[in-house]
């Protein structure tokens, strides 16, 4: 029986690192595990050409990606797999697509196939998913939330996935971090895979995918409201900026978002989540209002000040 373990990776949860360091070690995980990796771009075009909003389909990246190779392409390479075989097949955009036709068009190579789902607490999702938009898509907008948005709701993403016959795999990104363990390791215990990773590549920098910490976006942010391309003024204030934080949503912010999902985190953690620390998901006393959303400026307080100063360094 060929099992593939479709990683599901939320945005900003060591997805880009997971994926990273699978395909430096692709060989060695084929050697020593007899486990495949879908590797380099490909798990992103399969997962964008089962996005059916074509609102989507037509944004910068996913369109690029749509752009760069056909699936029948793909498609050849997943009729290698055997009987026995064991795949991993990883990318963010998953999240976006039509949950129904990725499994269907999976289940033509493999199967079983296994949803793992890396998560953090919604508010902390939302601020790293806009800080990676300002940092790599360049984004001018301010921090919007909806309740009409159901990526963060993962209970329903989780239990939709089930109805439709996966099983799904949890891992708690904070939690890793919070305990020192290795993303790796983590995922690929999921994976089943076991052993002694010692000497495996690393990956650098660039496949971890770093975010900017709070004064960097605000910087970034302004600098893309002004069409301003400056990755040097940039690069120079990451290494003069060596005490910031990280950046998050202000609290009541934050207090909103997490009142919202509380009934449904509660019931994530219960079913999805058994022998993981689920509490910092769980309110004790939600924030009761009837708000439906809300949309939030970084940089309310400081945007005068800051386009003053990118208008005397860079006229």
């Amino acid at each position: 029986m060929a099992k593939l373990y479709l990683h599901v990776g939320m945005p900003k949860t060591g997805t880009s690192y997971i994926q990273a360091y699978m395909n430096l070690n692709a060989k060695r995980l084929k050697g020593d595990h007899d486990v495949d990796v879908i590797s380099g771009r490909d798990p992103h075009i399969i997962a964008c050409e089962h996005i059916g909003d074509a609102r989507l389909r037509k944004r910068e990246d996913i369109n690029g990606l749509l752009q760069e190779k056909k699936l029948s392409e793909i498609s050849k390479k997943l009729t290698t797999f055997s009987t026995g075989s064991v795949a991993i097949c990883s990318s963010e955009y998953f999240t976006l697509s039509d949950k129904k036709s990725v499994l269907s068009y999976f289940s033509s190579y493999f199967d079983e196939v296994e949803v793992i789902y890396t998560v953090r607490r919604q508010d902390k999702l939302l601020a790293s998913g806009f800080n990676q938009d300002v940092k790599a898509l360049g984004r001018t907008s301010n921090l919007v939330w909806s309740k009409k948005d159901s990526l963060l709701d993962y209970y329903a993403n989780c239990q939709e996935w089930v109805d439709l016959g996966a099983k799904v795999s949890i891992i708690n990104f904070d939690q890793v971090r919070s305990s020192n363990q290795k993303i790796e390791e983590q995922f690929f215990e999921v994976c089943g895979i076991s052993g002694n990773l010692s000497g495996y590549a690393i990956p650098d920098s660039k496949g971890a995918n770093y975010s900017l910490k709070k004064r960097e976006v605000l910087l970034k942010l302004a600098l893309n409201r002004r069409g301003v391309s400056a990755p040097e003024l940039l690069e120079e204030f990451i290494s003069f900026n060596n005490q910031d934080v990280e950046f998050v949503l202000p609290k009541y912010y934050a207090r909103v978002l997490m009142g919202y999902y509380s009934e449904s985190n509660r019931k994530f953690a219960d079913k999805f989540c058994i022998g993981t620390d689920m509490s910092e998901f769980i309110v004790s006393e939600p924030l009761v209002n009837g708000i439906s959303g809300f949309e939030w400026n970084p940089l309310s307080e400081s945007e005068c000040l800051v386009d003053f100063f990118i208008q005397k360094l860079i006229p």
